[in-house]
């Protein structure tokens, strides 16, 4: 019997840098008679009651002799990437199941908000340009999804981007701008208040 491929519903798992992650076999576990996860070149297969483990997961993991769910401990960036369940059961293969993890580095740092305005005389108003920056960097090029993006909030109105541009009038008084920087596991804000008055440069 040829093996097939099967998705279950884990079949995407972000976490970030220092987690602990546990992956499902997602087939079930009676009559099994043999189990092993793949990850790259290496192989974490259970042996009776001892499971062999290669360098790079040493002390941070744990194959289930039950139910032949994973667990990494500690994670890091190079964990990223296809972890790969093959098994066999009455003396046939089964479906192979293959789960991607992406460790992402967490954002850490605020964004540094920056704000100028400049008055119209035309209208009465300002026009504020705000710029939001932030120091995290993305150390694994590979994982595409640890993009850091920004949204910005005013009042009841968002936008995406680091720049905003905006109109206030003296008539707003405080108005309040909140800057975020996001990836797919981390979120950090900051906020400025911006006040529109006759002559603003």
């Amino acid at each position: 019997m040829a093996a097939g491929l099967l998705r279950c519903s884990a079949l995407l798992i972000h976490k970030k840098v220092g987690d602990t992650v546990e992956m499902s076999s997602c087939l079930p576990p009676e009559g099994v008679s043999s189990a092993k996860w793949k990850y790259k070149e290496l192989i974490i297969e259970a042996k009776g009651k001892e499971v062999s483990v290669q360098p790079q997961f040493k002390d941070r993991v744990e194959l289930n002799p039950t139910s032949f769910s994973l667990t990494v401990r500690t994670l890091t960036l190079q964990d990223s990437g296809d972890f790969i369940f093959m098994s066999e059961a009455n003396d046939q293969q089964r479906p192979t199941v293959i789960i991607t993890l992406h460790v992402h580095e967490p954002i850490t740092t605020k964004p540094v908000v920056t704000s100028k305005s400049s008055w119209h005389a035309s209208n009465n108003s300002c026009g504020v340009t705000l710029l939001g920056v932030t120091d995290s960097r993305v150390t694994d090029s590979r994982v595409t999804d640890s993009r850091v993006t920004y949204s910005w909030a005013v009042r009841n109105q968002t936008s995406s981007g680091s720049r905003l541009q905006y109109i206030i009038t003296p008539q707003d008084g405080d108005t309040g701008f909140t800057c975020s920087v996001s990836n797919v596991v981390s979120e950090k804000s900051e906020s400025v208040t911006v006040k529109c008055s006759r002559g603003t440069r």
